[in-house]
This record gives structure tokens, sequence and C-alpha cells, in this order.
């Protein structure tokens, strides 16, 4: 079974569980709660309002489960595919530019691979912000000193 690891974003407690919809909505049901994106452990949900005041209420039930969804998906492998120029190979591998960087290497001949796609679809969006440099060959992601 697939893991979620959620933290309050307050007190930064960890709770992992199996990843299903049973486990999500037992969480909620122990007290686990949201303000906007942030995610609320119990203890720190019993005293938002005596921190926050009344007039802020936290987000409830249906979006704690949708931030604990979104949770999970992020913390799965995400597979990327990248042409390696030197071995001229198609290279697949499980790769998290989030926590990984957009520096990666070919396991096949150790050359630098330029993980353009996933540059230029980050935050789930087509960006085009390129600054590759055909001289130094490198890029804000790839510089020389990295």
């Amino acid at each position: 079974m697939d893991i979620l690891t959620i933290m309050c974003s307050s007190c930064g407690k960890k709770e992992r569980f199996g990843y299903s919809a049973e486990n999500v909505n037992g969480a909620v049901k122990r007290g686990w709660n949201s303000f906007g994106s942030a995610l609320y452990c119990p203890e720190c949900s019993a005293t938002w309002e005596e921190r926050n005041g009344t007039d802020r209420k936290m987000s409830g039930a249906e979006n704690t489960v949708r931030l604990m969804d979104e949770f999970f998906e992020r913390q799965q492998p995400r597979t990327v595919t990248e042409f390696c120029p030197e071995c001229e190979r198609e290279i697949t591998m499980q790769w998290d530019v989030e926590r990984d960087g957009f520096k990666a290497f070919c396991p096949n001949c150790g050359n630098r691979l330029m993980l353009c796609d996933e540059c230029k679809h980050r935050s789930g969006n087509y960006r085009d912000d390129c600054d590759y440099d055909g001289m130094t060959d490198t890029c804000k992601f790839n510089r020389e000193d990295d």
C-alpha cells in the first residue's frame, strides 16, 4: 500500500499512514483540519481560534481531504524522459525536480542531462522562459558552479 505523510503547518507534527479513502477520512475524524493550503494536526486545530480569532474559520473536511489527496500526488515518484545528446539514448528515470533539482546525469554515459521539458512545464503550466546558452551549454538550472 502507498504511504502518505502529512505534516502540521504550525507545530511540524508528522503522521504517516496507508493512503486510502478510509485512512484519509480517519485522519480528518481524528482532528486533522486545514486553512487554505495548510494542514493542521488535531492539537493545533483545537487551538486554532485561540491563536487566530473567531473570524478566521478552518476550511473543514472537504478541503482537508482534497489537500491530503494533493499531497499524496506530489509525494509520488515522477517519471522523466529526456534524450541524452552524448550517447544518443532516450533515458527514462524516476525524478522529482522539486526535490532533486533540474540537474541529472545519464545513467549510461554519465553526461549531464538537461531536463528541458520538466523546466518548461514546471508548476503545471507551460513556461517559455528558457535562458539556455549554447556557448556555455548551461541554463539557469544547470550552471557550471552548481
